[in-house]
C-alpha cells in the first residue's frame, strides 16, 4: 500500500478521520465528525484467551479494545505503509501497549492458536480497503484450525427455493449461511469475512461472480428462469470460478457451443419432505377444493405489450401477429427462427425501443426479440386457455391480480395470490386436476410448478416440453396435453375417473420422492463441481 492511497485530514470535532481511494474512488473510512464514535460497540469477550484485530485504521479501535483487555492482542494489517502513516499522528501510541502485537502482509502465519479460543474484531468500514487480503487471512486461520474442514456455502436469498436448497446442503453435510441481497460493496464486505467455501445463488448473478473473482472464491448458480440474460455476458467465458447449473438442456447446449465453461444440466426438484408435512384442514380443503386450479402469472406485464406494441404500425402488428399465431400452433419455441433483423430494426425504429445486448452479448438481437415476442406470446396463450375453461369447468386462478382484471368470464374464478411455501401445497393438495402451461419460449425444461404439484402429492395436467420425456412417464406420473381440445377431453376424462387420476397421482408422487429430490440434485451439483476441482488440481 502506498501512502498517496490515503488522505488524512481534521474531523469537525478535531480528531483525525481518512479517506482511502478503492477502485480510483475516495471512501471516508471514519465519520466526518466523530470518527471513534463506533468504539464503543467492540465488546469483548470475557471466555476467549485471544483477540485478533484485522485492520489497525486509525487505531480508535486498537484503543477501546486495548483498554478492555489485559489479555493478547495480535492486529494483522497488510502492509507497513499504513502503519507508519499512523505512527506520524499517533507517536509511540502503539508501541506502548504491552499486550499488542504487530503482524504485517504474510507474518500472520507465525501465530499458532486454537480458533475456539479466539475474538476476532473485524471492521468492515477497514477491511474493504485490502478485501483479499483479509478474506485469505480469515481462511487461512479456519483451514488450519478446523480438522474436519467442513464445507461453508455462502448462500443469497430467494423467494422461493433457497430455503429448500439450504435444508439439503445441510443434509448432505455442508454448513449454510444465508445472506440478503444488498448493494455490491456491501456484500462484498460481509462475504469477506465468513470463510466461505462456495458462493451459491438462484438464477446466476453478475453482481456474486464479480464478489467471486475479488475473494477468488468459487461461484455456484442454479438458474431455474427463462430467459437468464445474464448468461450471456461474454465475461463469464473467461470465469474459471464460476459453475453454472441449468434447469434447461437446450440452453445448457448453446452456451457451450459459444464457449462458456463449466455449464451442466440440472433438473428443479421437490422438497416432498416439507410439502408432505403440509397438512389440509376441513375448512381449508373446502376454501380451495375445484375440480380444476392453475397457480401462476399471467404474464400481463411484459415488455412487448407495454412498451412497443402500442406504438407499432399496423402492418406491423399484423406481421407480428403471424409470427405469434405461428409459434402458438407448435409445441416446441420456433420463434427464434421467426425473427430476423429486419423485424427487428422495424420494430426498433418504429416503437423507439432498443433492443439491445450490448452487456449480453453472446445473445444476439434476433434472440432478445424473440423472448420479448415469448413472453408476450405466452400471455396471449395463458389467458385464452383459462377463459376458454372458465366457462367450462369449476376452475381457480392463483397468481397476479392481472388475472382479476383481465376478462368479464374470469369473475369468481380468481382467488389471489397464493402463497408459495404453505398456502399453493394444500391448493395441489385438494385440486382434482391441476394444471401447467409451461411457457413456449422455454425450450425444454420443465418450471418449478410440475414439481411442486407432484411433490404435494398432486394430479398435474401440463402441456408438452421434452424434459417430461426425459424425467417423467405421461400416463404414468402425469398426463401431458397436445392441444386444446386434447386439454378439454383429458380433463373431462379423468373428472369422470376418479380411481385412474387417483393412480396417477399417486405414481407421480412416488417417482417425484424416488428421483427428484433437492437432496438428490444437490448430491448430484456438488458431486459435479468437486470432480472439476480434482481435475483442475
Amino acid at each position: 500500500m502506498k501512502e498517496y492511497n490515503l488522505l488524512l485530514e481534521k474531523s469537525k470535532k478535531g480528531k483525525y478521520t481518512c479517506k482511502y481511494q478503492i477502485k480510483g474512488k475516495w471512501k471516508y473510512l471514519y465519520s466526518k465528525y466523530e470518527p471513534d464514535r463506533l468504539t464503543n460497540q467492540i465488546i469483548i469477550k470475557q471466555d476467549i484467551e485471544v483477540i485478533v484485530v484485522l485492520g489497525l485504521g486509525l487505531g480508535y479501535e486498537l484503543r477501546e479494545i486495548y483498554n478492555q483487555t489485559n489479555k493478547p492482542i495480535y492486529v494483522i494489517e497488510q502492509d507497513r505503509d499504513f502503519y507508519e502513516t499512523i505512527q506520524k499522528i499517533f507517536p509511540g501510541s502503539i508501541e506502548e501497549m504491552s499486550n499488542v502485537s504487530l503482524f504485517f502482509n504474510e507474518e500472520y502465519k507465525e501465530l499458532e492458536f486454537d480458533i475456539n479460543q479466539v475474538q476476532f474484531i473485524i471492521n468492515s468500514n477497514l477491511i474493504q480497503c485490502n478485501l483479499e487480503f483479509y478474506n485469505n487471512v480469515i481462511s487461512y486461520f479456519h483451514s488450519e484450525n478446523n480438522e474436519t474442514k467442513t464445507q461453508l456455502i455462502c448462500m443469497l436469498d430467494h423467494p422461493t427455493i433457497l430455503d429448500d436448497c439450504k435444508e439439503a446442503f445441510q443434509e448432505i453435510g455442508y454448513s449454510v449461511v444465508k445472506l440478503n441481497w444488498e448493494n455490491e460493496s456491501l456484500m462484498l464486505k460481509k462475504i469477506a469475512t465468513i470463510n466461505a467455501s462456495y458462493l451459491f445463488t438462484i438464477n446466476f448473478s453478475e453482481k456474486i461472480s464479480s464478489i467471486s473473482k475479488t475473494l477468488n472464491i468459487p461461484y455456484i448458480s442454479w438458474t431455474v428462469d427463462t430467459p437468464a440474460y445474464s448468461l450471456y455476458n461474454s465475461k463469464n467465458l473467461y470465469d474459471n470460478l464460476s459453475y453454472y447449473f441449468i434447469y434447461d438442456q437446450e440452453v445448457v447446449s448453446d452456451l457451450k457451443q459459444q464457449g462458456l465453461k463449466n455449464v451442466y444440466y440440472l433438473p428443479v426438484a421437490a422438497n416432498v419432505k416439507r410439502l408432505s408435512s403440509i397438512v389440509v384442514s376441513a375448512n381449508e380443503h373446502k376454501n380451495y377444493s375445484s375440480q380444476l386450479a392453475f397457480v401462476g402469472s399471467s404474464g400481463a406485464k411484459n415488455e412487448f405489450q407495454e412498451s412497443i406494441l402500442p406504438k407499432l404500425p399496423l402492418y406491423l402488428r399484423n406481421e407480428v401477429n403471424d409470427i405469434l399465431n405461428k409459434q402458438l400452433s407448435e409445441d416446441l419455441y420456433i420463434l427464434r427462427d421467426l425473427v430476423d433483423g429486419n423485424l427487428v430494426r422495424e420494430i426498433e425504429l418504429h416503437s423507439g425501443y432498443s433492443i439491445n445486448t450490448l452487456n449480453h452479448s453472446l445473445l444476439s438481437r434476433e434472440d432478445k426479440l424473440a423472448f420479448l415476442l415469448g413472453r408476450y406470446q405466452s400471455y396471449l396463450e395463458r389467458t385464452h386457455i383459462i377463459k376458454q375453461l372458465a366457462g367450462k369447468f369449476q376452475l381457480n386462478i392463483y397468481g397476479d391480480n392481472s388475472w382479476n382484471i383481465s376478462d368479464d368470464s374470469l369473475i369468481g374464478t380468481y382467488k389471489g395470490f397464493a402463497e408459495h411455501f404453505f398456502e399453493m401445497p394444500k391448493i395441489f393438495k385438494v385440486t382434482k386436476i391441476n394444471l401447467n402451461i409451461t411457457r413456449k419460449f422455454v425450450y425444454s425444461g420443465l418450471p418449478m410448478r410440475v414439481f411442486d404439484v407432484l411433490g404435494s402429492g398432486g394430479f398435474l395436467v401440463t402441456n408438452y416440453k421434452s424434459d417430461i420425456t426425459n424425467l417423467f412417464k405421461d400416463g404414468r406420473d402425469l398426463v401431458v396435453y397436445r392441444d386444446f381440445q386434447d386439454l378439454i377431453e383429458i380433463i373431462r376424462y379423468f373428472l369422470e375417473n376418479e380411481d385412474k387420476r387417483e393412480m396417477i397421482r399417486k405414481q407421480g408422487f412416488e417417482t417425484i420422492k424416488k428421483e427428484h429430490t433437492f437432496i438428490k440434485r444437490i448430491t448430484q451439483m456438488m458431486a459435479i463441481v468437486d470432480e472439476s476441482n480434482n481435475v483442475d488440481k
